[in-house]
């Protein structure tokens, strides 16, 4: 049976403890209200960026008056070389298999609550399916160790963009990010880029 000393002793580490993460909570909610107001004062800039690419692009195709398909495909490969379609049977001759780039956005610590398992666990399905599919070669790149860590587990290697989260994060860290990806569909290494990251909601909702 414990001391009486033993069991002051416990108390008093606890009460250390509380103080702890209480000072962890404040720091983290701190951080959390900097990234809530950041994000709220971007989204409406992308949304509206995102909206005016489409209807200019879709403006563009309207007045040119395209009936065939292929046309539209390379009016846009002139337009922009990143607009260009992979997926033509001309290509499928040349190439066997289509490649694609897989990137998986996590953070590269735990105590996020679902926010690294609802990523990772979708992530894992869609990389699965997309290797059933015997006419895909998949490449997988990780924004955020969790998801490295995760897929190396279940022995599954892949380009891990390493300090990304450290610090202050800057358009620098994510054009990193973009350049690699963008070089590699230019030189034809892949031949589709697909995303997989979340939408902010709340601090208890985040949409994957």
């Amino acid at each position: 049976m414990a001391s009486l000393k033993d069991i002051r002793r416990r108390i008093a580490s606890v009460k250390n403890t509380q103080q702890i993460t209480k000072a962890m909570k404040l720091v983290a909610a701190s951080k959390l209200r900097r990234a809530q107001m950041a994000i709220a004062g971007a989204r409406p800039f992308a949304n509206k960026l995102e909206t005016l690419s489409t209807s200019i692009i879709s403006d563009i195709l309207a007045g040119a008056h395209f009936n065939d398909p292929k046309k539209v495909e390379d009016f846009l490969k002139k337009l922009h070389p990143l607009l260009q379609s992979r997926a033509s049977d001309e290509n499928a001759l040349k190439t066997p298999k289509k490649k694609i780039a897989l990137l998986v956005v996590s953070s590269d610590r735990g105590l996020c609550g679902a926010y690294n398992s609802s990523v990772l666990k979708f992530a894992w399905k869609h990389y699965n399916e997309l290797l059933a599919d015997r006419s895909l070669e998949v490449s997988v790149f990780f924004a955020g160790r969790r998801g490295s860590d995760f897929f190396g587990k279940r022995g599954v290697r892949g380009t891990w963009f390493e300090d990304l989260w450290a610090g202050k994060f800057n358009n620098a860290k994510s054009d990193k990010i973009a350049t690699l990806l963008t070089k590699k569909f230019l030189d034809g290494e892949v031949d589709s880029v697909e995303a997989i990251y979340t939408e902010f909601r709340s601090a208890i909702s985040q949409i994957v």
